[in-house]
């Protein structure tokens, strides 16, 4: 067989690896990452309550002028301020699938670090939500027999309820901070990782 002289022969064998790297890019894609409160939280412990915690929840973060309720949104403010730590871990989930790893670990990270930052929304929003009113204090404090007491004594001091609501927020009083009262609503606050097809279960 003529060589052409001192040419040799060269015989590569190559792999064809895009269907693999396609179908690893899919399994990232795959997955979505949703945070706030499922049907299974929605519920709160009172039955006899006329709404749920997914319906307060979208009343507080978008208010409602025909009940007199300012908006005190803690959802998308949670999760825009832990930005930058969430893109974090959808990047590493990325490096992860690109590494042939599943990227579970990551996303459900990523959930949790913005289910943390809403419920810490709502216990310290920064800036603060508008105060309550104080129709909505007195209901609170008429509650129990002590709130009942105070209400008396800060009649006879002539104390206005806002003036007093301050000062015992900053005192960290949660009788009369916004959108903490009985704690339901803070504590239905969750994440969950879905893939394509099926989800995982709620945190």
């Amino acid at each position: 067989m003529d060589t052409g002289g001192d040419r040799l022969m060269d015989i590569r064998m190559t792999a064809d690896k895009v269907g693999a790297f396609l179908d690893r890019v899919d399994a990232l894609t795959n997955h979505d990452v949703f945070v706030g409160i499922p049907a299974a939280k929605t519920e709160r412990r009172d039955a006899t309550q006329p709404i749920n915690n997914a319906t307060l929840a979208f009343i507080h973060e978008h208010g409602s002028p025909a009940r007199n309720i300012p908006a005190r949104p803690f959802l998308h403010p949670g999760i825009r301020k832990a930005k930058k730590e969430i893109v974090a871990q959808f990047r590493k989930a990325a490096l992860e699938v690109l590494d042939g790893k599943p990227p579970d670990a990551s996303m459900h990270r990523a959930g949790m670090i913005a289910r943390n930052s809403v419920v810490k929304e709502i216990t310290d929003p920064a800036p603060p939500f508008t105060p309550l009113s104080p129709v909505t204090i007195r209901a609170r404090l008429r509650r129990t027999q002590a709130g009942r007491r105070k209400l008396m004594q800060l009649s006879k001091q002539g104390k206005p309820l806002g003036t007093w609501a301050q000062e015992r927020n900053k005192a960290g009083n949660p009788n009369i901070r916004p959108l903490i009262d009985t704690g339901q609503l803070r504590a239905a606050i969750t994440y969950v990782v879905r893939k394509e097809g099926y989800s995982t279960r709620w945190r």
